[in-house]
């Protein structure tokens, strides 16, 4: 290889290593924070719970949710619903999962997930509270509970 193209390559890793290093995955979240948290009631009310604000003829029950904080500030929520209506008559077991960044200060969480809109809550040590809108003007308070690191 003669010297010009060694240099081309020498110059291209260095953009790619500066282009890399400016596209980093990872932010600062407080790692004593991270963990594994159970849901433990919807609008102040044990689970499972019954979402206000379906359709005529339809129910969505929720039985439980996780949700996962990780140190390198990414978050993963799971719902797990039954969704009861004319082409579900006995139930059909079902879930939502959002992924995306989250991140804390003072005692406020704030998720930023890919394909929706951001919102926030409060979290402490052990718990964490937030809101979300369920169907258009309904609005569901979620409490959950640590359950592991």
């Amino acid at each position: 290889m003669n010297a010009p193209r060694i240099r081309r390559a020498l110059a291209l890793v260095a953009v790619a290593t500066g282009a890399l290093a400016g596209c980093s995955d990872s932010v600062n979240f407080p790692a004593e924070l991270a963990g594994s948290f159970a849901l433990t009631t919807a609008n102040g009310q044990p689970l499972p719970y019954t979402l206000p604000g379906t359709p005529p003829g339809t129910t969505v029950v929720l039985h439980g949710g996780t949700l996962v904080l990780l140190d390198n500030g990414r978050f993963d929520e799971a719902l797990f619903f039954t969704l009861t209506n004319a082409s579900n008559p006995g139930g059909l077991n079902t879930g939502a999962e959002t992924i995306g960044d989250v991140s804390v200060s003072n005692g406020q969480i704030t998720f930023s997930p890919r394909f929706e809109d951001s919102w926030t809550g409060s979290i402490s040590a052990n718990t964490i509270s937030y809101q979300k809108v369920a169907t258009a003007g309904v609005t569901v308070t979620f409490n959950w509970q640590r359950t592991g690191v």
